[in-house]
């Protein structure tokens, strides 16, 4: 009896010490370091909005980007369609097809806009030969420039308005200011003579298109495989008509110019092949002449 009275004396004495040293533990180290945290996450809250609000306002300033991204390419893309020809060097053989057609075109052009019924005008575009090798370094701008010179005479208002005039061109041109003079002819005010440069912008869609490998002699010729740029393949000029009779052969007709010499050089016409070159014999199927 005595024996078990000792043994549960024990147990509840134990279990006493173990609730004591636990409080012991929540009131010295779980509590303090409790508070502390709660403190240090009443502290970072506001930081924790802040970051929250802030990633809001980024994520909404994108979109706004975005979007004023997508406006830009959208009037880029008007000006483009407006101001610019259809040039892509992408393809650096077609690209140089359509820039020689925009050469043909562009003082035509400039020079229709150019004259302003209000005043006199004359206009001096300089715009330099295009390049004949699609590996030119033309065909890598980003942009190519034309510079010109414009007279002009009139009275005071109508220059300024001839001047303001070209932002309305079909072509994107930039009226030097710097370059600007004026001079009163005599005592006349409404006999003012103006000259000032211009400078026309073409900007191709795309450039840079990847470089073509040249026949040995490039130019033209080469790159314009299947464009007829080196005369390749040209109609040639029909033979003569050859006088009648003869051993069999009608009339020296010629071979056509599509059966032209490499390059494009094609034979003439009338010039007769050898017999043996391509060319039945003599009375070989021919029919005689009468």
């Amino acid at each position: 009896m005595k024996i078990k009275f000792n043994r549960l004396l024990v147990s509840i004495i134990g279990i006493v010490l173990i609730i004591g040293v636990g409080c012991l533990l929540w009131f010295l180290a779980i509590k303090p370091a409790r508070e502390k945290l709660e403190a240090k996450n009443s502290e970072y809250q506001p930081l924790a909005q802040y970051d929250a609000n802030l990633l809001a306002q980024t994520e909404q300033k994108k979109i706004e980007e975005f979007r004023k991204a997508d406006m830009a390419e959208k009037l880029y893309d008007t000006y483009m369609s407006r101001f610019m020809p259809m040039l892509d060097f992408g393809r650096r053989d077609t690209g140089m097809i359509d820039y020689w057609r925009e050469y043909s075109n562009i003082k035509k052009v400039l020079e229709a806009f150019g004259n302003d019924p209000n005043v006199t005008t004359t206009i001096n575009l300089s715009v330099p030969n295009p390049p004949t090798n699609p590996n030119d370094s033309l065909f890598d701008q980003p942009y190519i420039t034309y510079t010109g010179n414009v007279t002009v005479t009139g009275d005071y208002k109508s220059i300024l308005d001839n001047m303001e005039r070209w932002s309305s061109a079909p072509r994107l041109v930039l009226v030097n200011a710097s370059s600007i003079t004026m001079t009163m002819q005599g005592d006349d005010p409404n006999r003012v003579t103006a000259s000032y440069g211009i400078t026309c912008y073409v900007i191709p869609w795309t450039s840079g298109g990847a470089k073509i490998e040249m026949a040995p002699g490039g130019g033209a010729a080469a790159a314009g495989a299947g464009y007829g740029t080196g005369m390749a393949g040209t109609a040639g000029m029909p033979g003569t008509t050859g006088m009648p009779g003869g051993a069999g052969m009608p009339g020296a007709t010629g071979m056509p110019g599509a059966t032209g010499m490499p390059g494009g050089a094609s034979m003439p016409g009338g010039a007769s092949m050898p017999t043996g070159a391509g060319m039945p014999p003599t009375g070989a199927g021919m029919p005689p002449t009468r």
